[in-house]
């Protein structure tokens, strides 16, 4: 039997089971059944055909009730002439975490249009936190359907923890890289969302795992040497040519960057010694380590470095003494040495969310391959600063750092693109952005929280940090008390009149308005917000509460539920919040009276009896007043 003939049997006994799989596809969609798969969906917005973000792309790559949602989105299908349509794509850095109204895409849009001239500039953030490059070239693919002029990439920082990465906690099965792009894929078939509750049956996983931040990958620790990161970074560099290639195939132009991390104000958040140390070894490390941190808290420099050195001789792997002995060089006047002792503890740190040395020399190498690409060097431009200026933690951008990245991208983008004005000035950039005490309040308190949970409330100098978030929070609330919220609403207004087509201004002021407990001015402003922000799943939940808080149950009810169908589970993740926070706040009729007016309107939806739960669980005072 020659080898055409087995494959032509191979062939024919394949076909029935895909044809199958075929028509059961088709027929989903025909019927409109299940969950769309695609990043952007048709919706109509004043009369307009547009594209908006789709809630439900993270249920691909995440167990639903974990899963991450896009940035809203709200762009016409049909582009303004002479208006150029950039796409942000990337992680949570590139999103805007902790803050989405302070994402690369928003602030670098208010970079590149002057205010009070047409807009020249449209800038779509595609970004999304906790996925990696397998997810960003899909959602590239889908972006270059439409009308995206040029891609921003951003990407790096997630490659091993996001889905399908060899440390990631998101997906499940094995993580060999040849097979990741069959496995998305497959998750763009409604069948396989279908399928998906039927396999977690059989598995007996369940899903009732919410997302657990950081801390869900403490287990998942990587050393430099393990085997499975050569084959990641090999997909890593694929990867980005497939976008490339993306690009090149529509027309579209890419600038790449590098991507810059807090090296020197982040310690390690994971170490691991070499393999081979016997005990002696280990028992002689930890006299040196233990005295060079004494001699360091003593303020003997040279001592804690001759200990350092010691150590590192026995054992140059350990992330956390790298990272010690470079603070010691720096405080001993030698920035330079400082700086690769960093980068050096960054790349051997065994919980890997920082984007490393190969990563960023893969990009270089990818950029210089490619004539077309323009390399927007973010990395060695941060290389020349303080990190702590530029950073809330290990790779999210500060304010500060917010407007550098901006102001590199503006300079890098060049031709073809149209002339663009001259940039900003740091307090014209924020004033647009309309950064306010509440904002950055908001932001640090959400750092707070996250420090006191793993893997940050294990980092050295963790303290310090926690005690600089509460001065910080303090002093802006000072400010908050001396602020007339009148003013900061006329400013709002006149901000929204300049750039009536600005997503944010509205969810800025709600927030804002609703801090202050000024629940009736905020209602209206919040319901506006809601209807920019398609699928936020945030801001309508704020606009319910508002809404409940002010007597209007009905109303807050009808919020919720025109997100739908289809809901997920994100009817009973907003409903559950707004009945809790209104029995935090002594609301429990208007919380019972919200209650009854969602369960009468909507009698099914997924999750539905957690709603129930949450309507006769006992009352817990509120984590914090600022949120």
């Amino acid at each position: 039997m020659n080898i055409r003939t087995t494959m032509g049997k191979l062939g024919l006994i394949l076909l029935g089971p895909l044809a199958v799989l075929g028509a059961a596809e088709g027929l989903l969609r025909m019927l409109d059944l299940g969950l769309p798969t695609e990043f952007l969906r048709q919706a109509d917005s004043a009369g307009e055909r547009c594209w908006v973000n789709n809630p439900f792309y993270g249920y691909r790559f995440f167990a639903p009730r974990m899963a991450r949602n896009p940035a809203p989105i709200q762009i016409a299908q049909a582009k303004v002439p002479g208006r150029t349509r950039l796409a942000v794509l990337g992680e949570s850095a590139a999103m805007g975490d902790p803050a989405i109204e302070f994402s690369l895409a928003r602030g670098l849009e208010k970079m590149l249009n002057a205010p009070g001239h047409p807009q020249q500039f449209e800038v779509i953030n595609a970004a999304m936190t906790a996925i990696n490059s397998p997810v960003v070239v899909d959602i590239a693919d889908n972006l270059a359907h439409s009308g995206v002029d040029g891609f921003i990439i951003y990407m790096g920082n997630n490659e091993v923890v996001g889905p399908y990465g060899p440390g990631t906690a998101i997906t499940s099965g094995h993580s060999n890289p040849r097979w990741t792009a069959w496995r998305v894929a497959l998750t763009r078939l409604r069948l396989t969302g279908f399928l998906r509750p039927l396999a977690q049956l059989i598995q007996g996983t369940g899903n009732s795992e919410a997302w657990g931040g950081m801390e869900m990958f403490e287990a998942n620790r990587l050393a430099e040497q393990d085997l499975r990161l050569p084959p990641m970074y090999r997909q890593f560099e694929a990867n980005l040519n497939r976008i490339l290639a993306l690009a090149e195939q529509y027309d579209m132009h890419v600038l790449l960057c590098t991507v810059a991390v807090n090296l020197s104000d982040n310690a390690p958040f994971g170490s691991a010694h070499r393999s081979d140390l016997t005990s002696a070894q280990v028992q002689f490390w930890n006299r040196q380590f233990h005295d060079g941190r004494m001699a360091y808290q003593e303020g003997r420099l040279e001592a804690a470095e001759s200990a350092y050195q010691q150590a590192r001789e026995l054992d140059d792997q350990h992330a956390e003494l790298i990272y010690r002995l470079g603070q010691v060089q720096l405080e001993l006047d030698h920035p330079s040495e400082a700086r690769r002792l960093f980068a050096r503890a960054r790349d051997l740190d065994t919980l890997r969310f920082r984007a490393d040395t190969e990563i960023n020399r893969i990009i270089r190498a990818v950029a210089a391959q490619n004539p077309k690409v323009v390399l927007a060097d973010i990395e060695s431009a941060f290389a020349e600063q303080e990190d702590r200026d530029l950073f809330v933690d290990h790779v999210h951008f500060s304010l500060n750092g917010l407007y550098q990245v901006c102001q590199i991208l503006h300079a890098t983008l060049g031709p073809p693109y149209p002339e663009r004005p001259a940039p900003l000035s740091p307090q014209a950039f924020f004033e647009r952005l309309m950064a306010t005490p509440w904002s950055e309040r908001t932001q640090a308190t959400i750092m707070q929280q996250r420090r006191e949970r793993p893997p940050f409330n294990t980092q050295w100098r963790n303290g310090e940090h926690l005690t600089q978030l509460k001065q910080r929070i303090d002093l802006l609330s000072a400010r908050i008390a001396t602020t007339e919220v009148a003013s900061v609403k006329t400013a709002f207004a006149l901000r929204q009149e300049a750039e009536p087509d600005d997503l944010f201004y509205a969810q800025q002021l709600g927030h804002i308005l609703s801090i202050e407990n000024r629940w009736e001015e905020a209602a209206p402003v919040l319901q506006e917000a809601a209807g920019r922000l398609s699928g936020y799943t945030d801001i309508h939940s704020l606009a319910a509460l508002a809404l409940a808080r002010t007597g209007q149950p009905g109303p807050a009810a009808d919020l919720l539920r025109r997100t739908g169908p289809p809901y997920g589970y994100y009817l009973a993740d907003a409903a559950g919040q707004t009945i809790t926070t209104l029995k935090q706040m002594g609301e429990r009729e208007a919380a019972q009276a919200f209650t009854r007016a969602l369960l009468d309107q909507t009698p099914r939806f997924p999750d539905r009896e957690r709603v129930v739960r949450a309507a006769h669980a006992p009352t817990h005072p509120p984590g914090n007043a600022h949120e």
